[in-house]
């Protein structure tokens, strides 16, 4: 994973994630709590052809210095595990997840391997067997999101907090609290459950803030001055 990633405050997730020759779509992708399913696909940016590996471990959080967990009874397949791209080929890898239906959030960390077939560059930064130029892989995070929801929160100001059990997708923006960044900013975070953010571009003093919370894949509007007080 790239260093820059933080799971409950990021920038680093609106852009697409790249490894040599393979691009992913989503550095975080979620499988919302009413599907079994997800997609995300990985693209052959490279002129030749490209054999794409991806494998899948259960982690205990998002969060970096997430530890690898033995599965707890949660299962989650995917397909292809294995396939040769075209050049500039996009490949659909579908996620399926036929684990306890409980109210317990998963976390995943899916690899992306690539192998270029052709000659290998001798200035490429990779390892080199014949014909094959092995690259280094990416790693992306998937949440499966608990099939027993509980989604609250609590905003005021500029302070944003998960209080429930799922993890929320929050797109805010507003005046910007220095010029020198311009008149309207914008954050965008993911917030896992027991999490809060404080808003670092936007100025909420004035209440022309605007905050979207993602649930089961739909934005609504969050309700401003939501109490902070205990739950």
């Amino acid at each position: 994973m790239p260093g820059c990633f933080r799971f409950h405050a990021l920038a680093c997730l609106l852009l697409p994630a790249w490894a040599g020759a393979i691009q992913v779509s989503d550095m975080t992708a979620a499988m919302p709590s009413n599907k079994e399913a997800v997609t995300i696909h990985a693209r052959n940016t490279e002129q030749q052809a490209s054999l794409l590996s991806v494998s899948v471990t259960q982690v205990d959080s998002p969060y970096e210095g997430a530890r690898e967990l033995n599965t707890d009874g949660a299962s989650l397949q995917f397909t292809p595990a294995r396939v040769l791209l075209a050049a500039g080929q996009d490949q659909a890898v579908r996620f399926i997840y036929s684990g306890p239906k409980d109210d317990r959030e998963r976390y995943y960390k899916v690899t992306w391997k690539n192998a270029l077939l052709g000659l290998a560059d001798e200035g490429a930064d990779s390892e080199k067997s014949g014909d094959v130029e092995f690259l280094t892989g990416i790693r992306t995070n998937l949440l499966v999101l608990p099939k027993q929801p509980r989604f609250d929160y609590a905003y005021r100001r500029g302070h944003l907090e998960n209080r429930g059990n799922v993890s929320f997708q929050a797109i805010a923006y507003g005046p910007c609290k220095q010029k020198r960044l311009g008149e309207v900013c914008k954050e965008r975070y993911w917030i896992g459950p027991g999490y809060a953010v404080n808003f670092k571009t936007i100025d909420s003093s004035q209440g022309q803030d605007k905050v979207m919370l993602q649930r089961d894949g739909k934005f609504l509007d969050a309700e401003k001055d939501a109490p902070l007080d205990d739950a």
